[in-house]
Order: C-alpha cells, then structure tokens, then sequence
C-alpha cells in the first residue's frame, strides 16, 4: 500500500505514477489522500490515532465543528455511545453522506446546534452480522436544526422517544 498525502499534484503526474506502478503488487491511495485506518490494528498516513475509537464512547459533546467526506459522526454496529450533545453552536455535518450515522447504540441523542448532510441523522435499522437489530436511539431531543438534502431524519431502525422543538 502506497498512501499519497501531498496536494496539488498535477492529473498528468498521477497519470505516469499509476502506469508505472501497474507493474507492481501494490495499491495507490491518493494524491491528497489522509491515510487509512483500523482503530488499534493499523495506521498509515497522517491521521492522528486517537480520533479513532471502535466500541464505547460514554460521553460526546460537541461545542465546535465535526465534519467528514462521508459521515460527521459514525457509531457502527459494534460501537455504544451513551450520551451524544451537540450544544448551541455546535455543528456536525458531512459532505456526502449523514451528519450522524447510527446502525449502533446512542442512548441518548441531544441537539441545539446543527446537524446536516444527506441525511442529517441516518439511524440504519439493516443491522450487520453482529448486530441484528441496527441503529437504536434511545431519546432524540431537538431544539436546534437537524437537516438534510434528502432527509432530516432517516430512522429504519429505532427511535424510542423523539422530541422536537427546533
């Protein structure tokens, strides 16, 4: 794995790095490309570590900004997140995709800021092979905005107490 980190590297260059390394056994992450992944298995590239967590998060609250390409914040099968607070202020988004991802656990969900993307909330009912039932929130208090280009909120999965004064 070769992991390109650099920015403002003209198509053409890239063009002649790929061909050359069609002769090889490996695979071209990038140009302008932070790295990959897996919490407390591999790194490689410039992500910082402990932004990575895979399992339990008892408390996040947000006063600033979480954005990603994909996803603002991820909460996967396996992952538990017990109180999630995005304060006044406080902003989670993503680009593509959902400000808040869940096919986890949240017990409880709590926005005064904004939560935007896709799909501001993207609550997955599908479920994995280690998770059956998909996303939970257990309470999802609003009194801020929660919006999306597609959906606000999307919940195929479960929602146990929604209240809404934003």
């Amino acid at each position: 794995v070769i992991v390109c980190i650099s920015e403002g590297i003209p198509v053409n260059d890239m063009v002649k790095v790929k061909a050359t390394l069609a002769d090889y056994d490996c695979v071209l992450l990038g140009p302008n490309c932070p790295g990959v992944i897996t919490p407390r298995e591999c790194k490689i590239g410039i992500i910082p570590a402990h932004v990575h967590n895979r399992g339990t998060i008892g408390t996040l609250t947000n006063r600033g900004t979480i954005s990603g390409g994909g996803y603002g914040i991820a909460n996967t099968a396996a992952g538990i997140s017990t109180t999630l607070t995005n304060e006044s202020g406080g902003t989670i988004s993503s680009a593509s995709w959902s400000g808040i991802f869940n096919n986890g656990t949240i017990s409880t969900l709590t926005n005064s800021g904004t939560i935007s993307g896709t799909a501001g909330i993207f609550n997955d009912g599908a479920g994995t092979t280690s998770n059956r039932t998909g996303g939970s929130i257990g309470t999802l208090t609003n009194s801020g905005t929660i919006s999306g280009n597609t959906y606000g909120i999307h919940n195929t999965g479960m929602i146990g107490t929604l209240t809404n004064r934003g």
